[in-house]
């Protein structure tokens, strides 16, 4: 969600966040208690008002959203209060106005989380050829709102998911056996390791804590992401199917393409050229080698992870039989 969208939104929440944001700079500037009592009322009371306002106008109103907006307003103006006053009592509020909180929070998420196994388990009924990471950002529409959280959300549970996941095959046509992928994302996993645990020593004592703390957070999900992606090639195999051709690469992406949109499907190695609208299913593109071209009547949209590549008329991939998916092809309609 853009912030253009957002403001056209939520327009009032907006306003009065910046309200809030502009008198609390003029109070650290010049500081009055009258502007704080300001502060504290823009922050408790308009910032949920204006919020309920916004999504009750835009038919996106939720009892437990609203009661966490309006604990957390509380909070930050009890925590304020305990920093005006440093009293016994606004210091007890900013503790029960916590615990406010996290249990608004825990709800729900446990709300959330109920809902999505509802929708993911009606899903795997309906659809049942659709693997895991097909039906996750489905499941959680209407449960979460906007297309780049939902996206985000369930890449981020598709990486937990395949690394905790069994590690058997499932049917369809492998790419990863062959071609000595995995062997260059291992080399990769023990360089970040190495990169983590060297870079960790030497800001030890150059730089803060936390830059330190976020570089080795950032180098050890950087392995766990390889991990699974090396364990969802195994589990994700390309699928073919008397409706359409499923092209999946891991934790990268999944392509459905139906066979009256494919003009034709041919073994190629020739070097791959980026752009005109060509794309290639391949993490490290420079470093994995390809052995199949397909070619559509009509440009479509690939997303690739958090990102979507418009106009693409060739994909490039890779299948490790070639001649048994070339002999698997139905005739392609012209």
């Amino acid at each position: 969600m853009t912030l253009t969208t957002l403001t056209k939104r939520y327009p009032a929440s907006i306003l009065s966040v910046l309200l809030s944001i502009i008198t609390s700079t003029i109070y650290l500037l010049h500081p009055a208690i009258t502007l704080f009592w300001t502060i504290t009322g823009i922050i408790a009371i308009l910032v949920p008002i204006t919020w309920a306002r916004d999504t009750i106008a835009a038919k996106s109103f939720r009892w437990l959203s609203f009661l966490l907006v309006l604990s957390l307003s509380l909070k930050i103006s009890a925590f304020l209060l305990k920093l005006q006053f440093h009293s016994a009592q606004s210091i007890l509020l900013n503790h029960y106005l916590s615990a406010a909180v996290m249990l608004v929070l825990v709800i729900r998420i446990a709300m959330i989380v109920k809902q999505t196994v509802h929708n993911y388990n009606t899903l795997s009924k309906a659809a049942p050829a659709d693997d895991f990471l097909e039906k996750m950002p489905v499941a959680l529409k209407g449960v979460i709102s906007g297309e780049k959280p939902r996206e985000l959300l369930a890449s981020e549970i598709g990486v937990m998911y395949y690394l905790y996941k069994g590690n058997q095959p499932a049917k369809g046509f492998s790419y990863h056996r062959f071609g000595g992928i995995t062997a260059v994302y291992i080399v990769f996993i023990f360089l970040l390791l190495i990169e983590g645990a060297g870079t960790t020593i030497l800001l030890h004592k150059l730089a803060p804590p936390v830059i330190e703390r976020s570089l080795l957070l950032l180098s050890i999900y950087s392995v766990l992401f390889l991990i699974a992606h090396i364990r969802a090639m195994k589990q994700r195999p390309i699928l073919l199917t008397s409706e359409y051709l499923q092209l999946r690469y891991g934790l990268l992406t999944s392509v459905r393409i139906p066979w009256t949109a494919i003009k034709e499907v041919a073994m190629n190695k020739k070097t791959f050229t980026k752009g005109n609208g060509n794309i290639k299913l391949a993490l490290l593109s420079a470093m994995e080698q390809h052995n199949m071209r397909l070619e559509l009547h009509m440009p479509v949209s690939v997303k690739l992870l958090f990102k979507e590549k418009k106009n693409i008329a060739h994909i490039y991939f890779r299948v490790d039989d070639q001649q048994e998916f070339i002999n698997s092809l139905p005739a392609l309609p012209q």
